[in-house]
């Protein structure tokens, strides 16, 4: 006879409902339905995740009037949508009674033994995320009665920009120990997703690639240490093409190409590329890398970091304000910026569309918005101090944060820049910054020792949780000295991208340390 105390399962009881206005912005709070706002149940959800799947015929060749089916053909799916019930409460305006004509997000919180009315630590099992719903149409209902005393109820009809997704706790593991045994300095996830039809299955989460400096005694050259199977088995390949010692700074993919850049691995110790063709079929890289020296790379204006925005338009962030563009990794690369934006040395770029940003030394923030066409200075500068890591979310959206811990935004394309908080903790400097999606991004920061620790934020940065925290996101994140890069899958799926992600970096001197966390799927 089964207990009537048991409690296996999610009911209805155990969810609740936040709203922002404005969607994932840094500067657009949260607010708790029937606290802070009106009390509202969401309904109906519908999600598409494919439009018609019709089969395709051709004649049957054995039999007379018969078909025979050779693939099937499906459309693109109808965008999500949902439907939300709100009451009316007393001592104000009803926020539904307004026309709604800018995009909101919805977050529903599920959990169990919490208090559900925090929405960084009140949930236990998962949030999920509804991005971007317009209100298409409004339902006031029945406003009055002849005998009847119901609640006031209105519905709005909904519909996402993308589709609602979960976000749950993330749980890390060291990887790669035995592996790893320099700093690690940068890592990507592979980004063959395929169902199995065309060679290994991969979701987004199964090719690991890590950039790993090599050390002068004992001797030892730079080497990506890799896995294919989502962190459970690795391997490792050495750039034999590379000097000992050499300090690569950047990893990633361009088409079937893993590139690797190192700062001094050139002629007269100007900047290099070691590139290595991938299997197709099986995501490995080639225990072969060409080691490519382009003339435009100048010994003065050394490469710190590398952004690829398709095949044939890869730039680099360089000493003096440089940046550079490749057309092709391994003949074409040309100075797109000779420190005429900014003379400041120039760490990270990174952009989204046609937005290009690099940031540096002395505050430098530096933008392209026509495809790294040209650069010119953002109108101020966030802060004096180094801004050694930088996330391009759009055109007008941006966050860097500096080598003294501190993190900023800006939602004006760089005309204005607000300094965030995202840790109760005294930030030395941030190493990265990581958005896997809209609502869904990471922080690498170090604290006094030096000690590796991490934010997250599942709103769009307008509130985050660190490790140092008792946070259901963070679980167990590995300690290490520095975590230099984060990646994320980028399989397109908002379930996938924001429930994986990679750490890299310093672990005990002079070991490297990985650090995978993944949320449980049962």
């Amino acid at each position: 006879m089964p207990k009537l105390s048991a409690d296996e399962i999610i009911t209805q009881r155990h969810k609740r409902n936040f709203i922002q206005f404005g969607g994932p912005l840094p500067n657009a709070s949260v607010k708790y339905a029937g606290q802070d706002t009106q009390y509202m149940s969401i309904q109906g959800v519908t999600v598409n995740d494919l439009g018609d799947v019709s089969p395709i015929y051709v004649p049957d060749p054995r039999v007379q009037g018969g078909y025979k089916a050779v693939n099937r053909s499906r459309t693109a799916p109808d965008l999500s949508e949902a439907t939300l019930v709100l009451y009316e409460k007393h001592a104000s305006i009803p926020w539904q009674l307004f026309a709604q004509n800018c995009p909101f997000n919805m977050y529903e919180l599920t959990g169990t033994c919490k208090d559900l009315s925090d929405f960084s630590n009140g949930w236990s099992d998962y949030v999920l995320v509804y991005p971007s719903a317009l209100v298409t149409s409004r339902d006031l209902g029945d406003r009055s009665a002849w005998d009847s005393d119901d609640a006031q109820e209105d519905s709005l009809s909904l519909t996402f920009g993308g589709k609602p997704y979960p976000v749950g706790a993330l749980t890390f593991a060291n990887k790669a120990a035995s592996t790893i045994t320099l700093e690690a300095k940068d890592v990507v996830f592979g980004t063959q997703i395929r169902c199995g039809d065309c060679g290994v299955a991969n979701d987004g989460t199964k090719f690991i690639y890590i950039a790993v400096k090599g050390a002068a005694s004992p001797a030892t050259k730079p080497a990506v240490v890799y896995s294919l199977d989502g962190g459970a088995t690795w391997s490792s390949v050495s750039i034999a093409t590379a000097a000992n010692a050499e300090d690569v700074v950047a990893i990633d993919i361009v088409g079937d190409k893993l590139v690797v850049a190192s700062k001094t691995g050139g002629t007269s110790s100007a900047s290099a590329l070691y590139v290595s063709n991938l299997n197709t079929v099986t995501g490995a890289p080639s225990s072969t890398f060409t080691k490519v020296t382009p003339a435009a790379f100048t010994v003065a204006n050394t490469v710190n970091d590398m952004y690829v925005l398709s095949t044939s338009e890869v730039f680099f962030a360089a000493d003096g304000g440089y940046i550079y563009k490749s057309a092709d990794v391994l003949s074409d690369m040309s100075v797109i910026d000779a420190g005429s934006a900014s003379a400041q040395n120039l760490s990270r770029i990174h952009g989204s569309g046609d937005a290009i940003y690099a940031s540096g030394a002395s505050g430098a923030v530096v933008k392209s918005t026509n495809r790294g066409v040209s650069f010119t200075a953002t109108t101020t500068s966030p802060g004096s101090g180094t801004n050694q890591a930088l996330f391009v979310k759009d055109t007008l959206i941006a966050f860097v944060g500096n080598n003294a811990g501190v993190l900023y935004y800006t939602l004006d394309g760089g005309e204005t820049w607000t300094a965030k908080g995202f840790t109760g903790l005294t930030a030395v400097a941030i190493q990265d910054i990581y958005f896997s999606t809209d609502e869904v991004g990471f922080i690498a920061f170090t604290v006094s020792g030096p000690a590796a620790r991490v934010a997250s934020t599942i709103n769009g940065g307008e509130r985050w949780v660190d490790s140092s925290q008792s946070t259901p996101r963070l679980n167990s994140v590995t300690a290490a000295a520095t975590y230099n890069r984060i990646a994320a899958p980028i399989s397109g799926e908002a379930a996938t991208d924001a429930n994986t992600i990679m750490l890299v970096g310093l672990g005990t001197s002079p070991d490297g340390v990985a650090s995978l966390g993944s949320a449980n799927r049962v």
